[in-house]
């Protein structure tokens, strides 16, 4: 998730959440589907099935650098990201599984490794088409984390998040094909500025490894 997976909408468009108390967030419970859902039909479906890989973290060693002038969202460039220092690079098993056309499970494990310890992180999730507008919503052990999505292409879902207090700003690019699952993204935390180019940058790279759900 996006995670981002990770993985709203209208082609091109980004749809941005604010999470604040004054806003009603959704759920993870499965909700009845409306007309507006129908043009999602089976968008999570793609992902059904067994991933493992490696979602890395890499920081800018400039810090956060002016941009310069552009149109539209910061370019995501692979290899430029892998030119940052490397901060840490987590195995991930994902099991996702659709319940219905709208909406998706997944069960996540994280495994860190660092100062000679491993630790597992076990999380559960659900991807979920409500009311025309898509959301990724993953329940961590000590925080629930909220994406909401915009459909950039058949492959391809932007998921954001931004949380003013604290700052928690992200924007994830997922990609699912046949047997692979690549993420790119970046992020503001804490006292970041979100009008500087992003210090935090991910790369999440995923194999299939059973298509058992679909």
């Amino acid at each position: 998730m996006k995670f981002h997976i990770y993985i709203t909408i209208v082609v091109g468009t980004i749809s941005v959440m604010c999470q604040n108390p004054k806003r009603v967030l959704p759920s993870m419970e499965q909700k009845a589907v409306s007309d507006q859902d129908l043009p999602y039909q089976d968008m999570f479906k793609p992902l059904d099935g067994i991933w493992s890989g490696t979602f890395r973290i890499y920081e800018n060693p400039s810090g956060q650098e002016i941009l310069g002038d552009r149109d539209g969202p910061i370019v995501l460039d692979s290899n430029q990201i892998k030119t940052f220092d490397l901060i840490s690079a987590i195995q991930v098993r994902q099991k996702y599984q659709s319940l219905t056309p709208y909406y998706q499970t997944v069960e996540i494990r994280d495994t860190y490794h660092g100062d000679g310890d491993t630790t597992l992180v076990e999380s559960f999730g659900v991807n979920k088409i409500e009311n025309g507008r898509i959301w990724c919503i993953v329940k961590k052990p000590d925080e629930q984390i909220i994406h909401e999505g915009s459909w950039e292409a058949p492959h391809t879902i932007i998921w954001t998040r931004w949380e003013k207090q604290p700052l928690k700003k992200e924007y994830f690019r997922e990609t699912v094909m046949e047997n692979t699952y690549t993420i790119l993204g970046y992020g503001y935390y804490g006292s970041d500025d979100p009008e500087l180019a992003p210090k935090t940058w991910f790369i999440g790279n995923y194999a299939r490894l059973s298509d058992y759900f679909r």
